[in-house]
């Protein structure tokens, strides 16, 4: 079923954020905090958003991710929710213009989510998320619709307890999810790789047992085939979070892994190639007080770390996604907490994950960016959640951006 969405033009407010950077020595690793200088914005740190369009209002909404569209412009997947609680999973295309092509809902028991894109060879996409029926925990669900948005087919994954995916990768023409499901030990979760192929059959399947609870937001694939995954680990409900990075073979088999942990916890929330083979992973780090703020970190085929930044500045602030440009520099999204509530925030930072730039879009309300998508001239795209008008609901908005 079609949704109308609407497309509008709307002056934001850049609010340019300067940095100054110094290093510290943590243990064998470098890790350099990079202090936020903020200053009011100048006539010329005025921009417009090129594009910014509505693709489903209600209860609660949310653009999850986005994927480049053959021909142009993006594929976008979320969901809306109603006052209920029940909710609908979301998969738009909107052309390189801001013309939206079609906003299709996929209903699937009392809960639908969309979480991730990837984008097949013939133009097609693949959908993954959660499902709930009505009495049951989470299951994975997996859908490829054509260049049209028609449904090809829907599969859902998953054993007689939690399972969700999070994540997913093209890999070889087959696609490569990761996400948790429940673990042997209840109340525990382990973190789940599983691997389909072009028709929605599964290949193989692994969990990834570690101590305490383990989740997996990311992945991605190297030269060779093997997988990189991130996620977070945490020992016990009291024990702060881990960053985690799990090495796998073309099989989803277990090769080795890693933890770390910045402040009072880590979270690796995505992981992204690189033009030179090493992968950039972006998340963020709890403080003290409870605030956050982002990180990011550069990892060779092996996991081995090259370099680790946490940028802390006066706010709150959250990376979610992030991508690499052909030199090397990578922009950030994700969001930061202003005076008047939550804004989406991105970063550039050049290819040794120092920032060069940073800005948040100041509107009325709590907005946050959660999926990134880059323009080769610096135009971004990002989706997330935004303030509806007169505070009533959220929007899952898809905004782009200009460099």
């Amino acid at each position: 079923m079609a949704l109308a969405a609407a497309t509008r033009g709307a002056e934001f407010l850049l609010a340019r954020q300067r940095s100054c950077a110094a290093g510290v020595e943590s243990g064998m690793l470098a890790l350099t905090i990079a202090t936020l200088l903020q200053s009011p914005p100048t006539p010329a740190e005025r921009s417009a958003a090129a594009l910014d369009v509505l693709v489903a209002a209600g209860h609660r909404a949310v653009g999850n991710a986005l994927v480049a569209r053959t021909g142009g412009g993006v594929f976008a997947t979320g969901c809306v929710e109603s006052a209920v609680g029940e909710s609908e999973a979301i998969l738009a295309a909107i052309d390189g213009t801001g013309r939206t092509l079609f906003v299709e809902r996929i209903a699937a028991g009392a809960i639908a989510e969309g979480w991730d894109l990837a984008a097949a060879a013939d133009g097609t996409v693949m959908v993954c998320g959660a499902i709930v029926a009505k009495a049951g925990d989470h299951d994975a669900f997996l859908a490829r619709h054509d260049v049209g948005g028609k449904e090809l087919w829907r599969r859902a994954a998953g054993g007689p307890k939690e399972d969700r995916v999070w994540a997913m990768t093209a890999s070889d023409g087959d696609f490569v999810l990761v996400g948790e499901t429940a673990g042997r030990t209840d109340g525990e979760r382990d973190g789940w790789v599983l691997c389909i192929d072009a028709a929605g059959a599964e290949r193989w399947q692994h969990r990834v047992p570690g101590d305490g609870d383990d989740r997996l937001f990311g992945v991605a694939v190297d030269e060779n085939g093997d997988l990189l995954a991130v996620g977070t680990r945490q020992e016990n409900a009291d024990a702060p979070r881990r960053a985690l990075l799990v090495r796998l073979g073309k099989d989803g088999t277990r090769i080795d892994e890693r933890t770390w942990q910045d402040g009072s916890g880590t979270v690796a929330h995505a992981i992204t190639p690189r033009p030179d083979g090493t992968f950039l992973i972006t998340g963020y780090v709890r403080r003290a007080n409870g605030d956050h703020d982002a990180m990011v970190a550069c990892v060779d085929r092996t996991g081995r770390e090259l370099w680790r930044r946490v940028h802390e500045g006066a706010a709150e602030t959250r990376a979610m996604a992030g991508r690499v440009a052909p030199d090397g520099t990578g922009r950030l999204v994700g969001y930061s907490r202003g005076p008047a509530g939550w804004n989406v925030w991105t970063m550039r930072i050049d290819a040794e994950g120092a920032c060069t730039e940073q800005r948040t879009i100041d509107r009325p309300g709590d907005d946050r960016a959660v999926g990134l998508l880059c323009e080769r001239d610096g135009t971004f795209w990002t989706c997330g959640s935004f303030a509806a008008a007169g505070g009533n609901g959220t929007e899952f908005r898809v905004l782009r951006i200009l460099p």
